[in-house]
């Protein structure tokens, strides 16, 4: 009975870390990576759910995981003059929570679902030394949360 629990349990991590991987291909800086390194992060990553209308992050607070957007949509805005200013609509495939884990800063947005939403989390830690491993993957990641720093500067 045991080995069939324990049989269970490794099907069961080895599909979720297939979803992950999957799910990481779909996302701009992961597809060239290799397999293998796709499937070790996966085991490094969380799923999380959250409802409609929750906070998934807040402005100002530090980060301390990368998010890929799963299922679901979500919204980036920040207050301004005590007034919510929409940055950008977040659907699939769309990650958040990097620049601030990247660089020690507070987050520039509060992240909120729109609907249901399902997110691939990953750790600090796990995400550095990933990408110690594969700088194009950070490069990539670098020039698309700069580009996304310098458009909610200009929509302010």
């Amino acid at each position: 009975m045991q080995a069939m629990l324990n049989e269970s349990v490794a099907v069961g991590e080895a599909r979720r870390c297939r979803f992950i991987e999957a799910n990481l291909r779909e996302v701009v800086p992961f597809r060239r990576v290799p397999r293998r390194a796709l499937n070790a992060l996966g085991k490094e990553a969380t799923i999380s759910c959250f409802p409609a209308r929750s906070t998934i992050l807040s402005d100002g607070e530090l980060g301390d995981a990368l998010y890929l957007l799963i299922r679901g949509e979500a919204r980036a805005f920040r207050v301004i003059d005590g007034e919510e200013v929409e940055i950008s609509i977040l659907k699939p495939g769309d990650f958040f929570g990097e620049w601030s884990m990247l660089t020690g800063a507070p987050l520039s947005a509060s992240i909120q679902a729109c609907t249901d939403v399902e997110v691939i989390r990953v750790e600090c830690l796990a995400f550095l030394n990933f990408i110690q491993q594969h700088p194009r993957v950070r490069d990539t990641i670098d020039l698309i949360a700069h580009n996304r720093q310098q458009a909610n500067l200009h929509a302010n």
